[in-house]
């Protein structure tokens, strides 16, 4: 994970949710049928292709749909001190592009990237950029895009500012979501709900896992993975849409091999 995006004091979700009642009351606290609606919007479906993994065993490797030919580039902001995934995009011939400020630049050569010295967020500046703006800035015209995000966090204010527009331009999004225990608040939860219902308009979600690196925690009576890497896959991609009949994967890694597995209740993937 880059350590770029964990040094910031206060994360946007504080600043926006959890100091603000504008629309919620922060003590309300929230039942275990809201937590249960939010499940339904993470449920994994089988989408008629099958599941490979990119990026190498354990950490920084993740599970998406064997549909990757035709990929005109990927988007990878947050710059850690490895590439793997990145070094596999481009070994089939997709162009990557990277954004980070906290480093001079990727840790490995990569054909044909580009990497701008700036930190994602929701608006763009000297030292930061929007999605929208950094795709802009590649020149990138092509709808067949991938985008890799694990910005400890800030993906929530990064996507909530970018346009529908960019958004269905993607074919496969791979999200790492970070403090999922705040889904406990009900601003949070309000907040995550919406965005979940607007990528569920445009994505079929083809798999979930917990990181292991810390433990589930239960939530009014859910088991709530703190960070879970979650597969999108645009809805025209999809070939057909089951549920899943288990999980973890068959090609499921643990990000952290010395901690134990963070099991996926049964409730996630059971329609």
């Amino acid at each position: 994970m880059p350590s770029s995006y964990l040094i910031s004091a206060k994360s946007w979700v504080e600043r926006r949710f959890l100091h603000s009642n504008l629309a919620f009351s922060i003590s309300k606290t929230p039942q275990q049928s809201d937590l249960q609606r939010v499940v339904d919007l993470l449920r994994p479906y089988d989408v008629g292709v099958p599941l490979i993994r990119v990026g190498g065993d354990g950490d920084g490797g993740y599970l998406v749909p064997d549909d990757l030919e035709g990929l005109e580039a990927c988007f990878s902001p947050g710059v850690s001190h490895t590439a793997n995934f990145e070094l596999e995009m481009n070994r089939r011939g997709v162009p990557c592009h990277l954004v980070d400020a906290s480093v001079s630049g990727p840790p490995i050569d990569l054909t044909d990237a580009t990497f701008q010295p700036k930190f994602l967020m929701s608006y763009s500046s000297d030292g930061t950029t929007s999605l929208d703006e950094w795709v802009a800035w590649s020149g990138v015209k092509s709808d067949d895009l991938v985008l890799q995000m694990d910005i400890e966090g800030w993906e929530y204010e990064v996507l909530s500012a970018c346009s529908d527009q960019l958004l269905s331009r993607f074919r496969v999004i791979i999200l790492e979501l970070h403090r999922l225990e705040r889904l406990s608040q009900a601003p949070f939860l309000q907040f995550f709900r919406g965005l979940m219902q607007r990528l569920s308009g445009m994505f079929t979600v083809a798999h979930l896992h917990p990181n292991n690196c810390v433990p589930s925690m239960t939530i009014a009576g859910v088991e709530v993975p703190p960070v879970l890497e979650l597969t999108l896959v645009r809805n025209d991609r999809v070939k057909s849409k089951t549920p899943v009949t288990g999980l973890p994967h068959a090609l499921d890694e643990l990000n952290v091999p010395a901690n134990p597995a963070n099991d996926v209740p049964s409730y996630y993937w059971q329609a």
